[in-house]
């Protein structure tokens, strides 16, 4: 069980993606959805930190077609243990490309999460 769990959020060149605070996530739930609020870009793009990456990934200099961000969630357990969750979120143009472009069928996701990590700070 997590309390008040809460995402850090992202920073672009022209834009930002802040995330709520889960008050609470029960242990037996797999997964809890954090819905981001992007500034910086129209209404379509409001929920959808892609654009920002997008955007920062053609500023890329270094011809690797992806962006890699360090993540952090911090929270606290039932006996007010602090911990950290800490993870990298890639961004993947070519498959962000080719699902935009209506290839529904495409094997991947343009998001990946890897390298995830957990601390006990207290």
């Amino acid at each position: 069980m997590a309390h008040n769990a809460m995402l850090e959020g992202l920073a672009g060149n022209s834009g930002e993606a802040h995330f709520e605070e889960v008050q609470l996530i029960p242990s037996k739930q797999s997964a809890t959805e954090i819905m981001p609020v992007v500034t910086g870009y129209g209404e379509f793009e409001e929920h959808d930190v892609t654009t920002l990456l997008r955007e920062e990934e053609s500023l890329n200099q270094n011809g690797i077609p992806e962006v890699v961000r360090m993540m952090k969630i911090n929270y606290r357990d039932a006996a007010q243990h602090k911990f950290e969750t800490t993870f990298e979120l890639v961004y993947h143009r070519v498959d962000d490309e080719m699902m935009r472009a209506g290839h529904g069928d495409w094997p991947a996701a343009p998001l990946q999460i890897r390298n995830v990590r957990l601390a006990r700070l207290s």
